[in-house]
């Protein structure tokens, strides 16, 4: 068995001006970038 860090990040959203789904969007990206920085590179250009 491994130890592992665990970070619990909650989002909040007026779903009268954002959908679910660009939530859901932008907190898998943000979740990417946190397991891999440098793929924050690579969307800089």
């Amino acid at each position: 068995m491994q130890r592992r860090a665990i970070m619990t990040i909650t989002w909040a959203g007026d779903h009268r001006f954002i959908d679910g789904g660009t939530i859901a969007r932008f907190c898998n990206a943000w979740k990417g970038f946190l397991e891999a920085p440098e793929t924050m590179l690579l969307h800089l250009a």
